[in-house]
């Protein structure tokens, strides 16, 4: 384990790049998340989960207007490195 320049932990196992600026303008991954938590075994009453309409529980969330705002300010999407665009299809693998 290191120390960058900043002064944040850096280990060579990780190959994550650090939680920083960049924007995260998806609610389908909330919505993918709400989806998935349905058939997750969870201690406790989790019968509200049934009920959850995941399309509805990422809009009623996510409120994406300041991000989309803040992304069009720096030159959009290619200034992260990312597509156009702001939806893309979910896939989360346990």
């Amino acid at each position: 384990m290191l120390l960058s320049p900043n002064r944040a932990i850096v280990h060579a196992d990780w190959h994550e790049k650090r939680i920083d600026f960049q924007p995260y303008p998806y609610p389908s991954y909330t919505e993918e998340l709400v989806r998935c938590m349905k058939t997750t075994q969870v201690e406790g009453n989790a019968q509200f989960l049934a009920k959850l309409n995941p399309a509805f529980a990422a809009h009623d969330l996510v409120d994406d207007r300041f991000v989309h705002n803040s992304i069009a300010a720096v030159g959009g999407m290619k200034t992260f490195g990312l597509p156009d665009g702001f939806a893309r299809s979910e896939s989360i693998v346990v």
